[in-house]
């Protein structure tokens, strides 16, 4: 939702969301108006769009590409990140916006990295011998007909000659629980910004709501995150140590396994309708642990709707997930135009 263009609608069926928050570029893309296009991932911005738009779409390993620019929710998760149709497309423009830039102190982990090379690396072959983790929580509650698109894909992996594992995960609730940064950064980290930009119509979240300035079906949000009390809160501190519990768990599995990637739906539930609350989301495990993960296109359900499997890899493998994502998507076409898409 924009508060100047109003509801992004889904190219699949224009009564149903696109997906947020980067749902308007996904939309663009998925409609064919654009061969790819950036969204800001801090909880699923870049893969729900991507999973409601039969796209593929890479949030990266935190510090891979910078924040510089990007409108701020939580400085610990945002990130910014490709969306395509294509994985080809996919690599040409991660090659040209991972690095280091100076403006943005997280990148710095680049530093004493190789530069990554996405299009170089993409191999027809790479599932063979991949190890494939099927991540059993994030199978709970889901729509029965996107969970069955999702483990047919996975099935497709296995064909294609990736090594599929179960992965239960007791007590992952728990673990994953309290692991959100946005409702204690927002506040803080949209003023800091606004006090860089010259000019600035308002320079703060109580000042927008003040004057009005919000879409009203963002209302609560808006005021919910303006609530915090400190930038440098007992409670944020708490919620930061957690992601570093959950990284570390997360990658302790992988490692354990020795798994290439977890595999799981995006999102367990389809678009909603206009003005519904969308549920089903499992963005919170890549955005809250920092580690990369890649939406890739597993079809369509009975309705015409997409579906979207989600690939999350150990940090700084996402060369590795996006060849995985190539691989998979030679082995035939799981994505078509909308009937809304004009024709050329």
């Amino acid at each position: 939702i924009s508060s100047f263009g109003g509801q992004t609608r889904n190219p699949y069926d224009p009564a149903r969301c696109a997906g947020g928050s980067s749902g308007g570029t996904g939309a663009a893309i998925a409609a064919s108006f654009a061969a790819v296009g950036w969204g800001s991932d801090t909880c699923g911005s870049i893969r729900i769009p991507s999973a409601f738009g039969s796209l593929f779409g890479l949030r990266p390993t935190q510090g891979m590409i910078s924040r510089s620019g990007i409108i701020p929710l939580s400085h610990t998760q945002d990130i910014g990140g490709p969306m395509a149709r294509t994985v080809s497309d996919l690599a040409i423009a991660l090659d040209v916006s991972t690095g280091v830039d100076s403006n943005d102190s997280a990148t710095f982990v680049m530093r004493d990295k190789p530069a990554p090379s996405f299009e170089a690396a993409l191999e027809k072959s790479a599932l063979r011998g991949a190890r494939i983790g099927v991540f059993r929580p994030y199978f709970a509650d889901t729509d029965a007909e996107i969970a069955d698109s999702v483990r047919a894909t996975i099935e497709a992996m296995r064909v294609q000659g990736a090594v599929i594992v179960d992965v239960p995960m007791a007590g992952f609730d728990t673990l994953i629980a309290n692991t959100g940064a946005i409702p204690t950064e927002t506040k803080f980290d949209l003023i800091n910004y606004l006090a860089g930009v010259p000019n600035a119509p308002v320079r703060s979240m109580r000042e927008i709501l003040d004057r009005g300035l919000y879409d009203r079906q963002l209302e609560a949000r808006f005021r919910s995150v303006d609530t915090a009390s400190s930038a440098d809160s007992d409670w944020h501190r708490k919620v930061l140590a957690r992601q570093a519990l959950l990284r570390a768990r997360m990658q302790f599995v992988m490692d354990s396994l020795s798994l290439d990637a977890l595999a799981y739906p995006t999102m367990r539930q389809r678009p909603v309708y206009v003005g519904e609350t969308q549920l089903g989301t499992t963005c919170a495990l890549s955005a809250q642990s920092g580690l990369p993960a890649i939406s890739m296109p597993a079809g369509f359900l009975g309705d015409g709707l997409p579906v979207g499997i989600e690939l999350m890899g150990r940090a700084f493998t996402d060369v590795r997930l996006v060849s995985i994502a190539y691989a998979f998507e030679q082995s035939g076409a799981r994505r078509h135009a909308p009937a809304t898409t004009p024709a050329a």
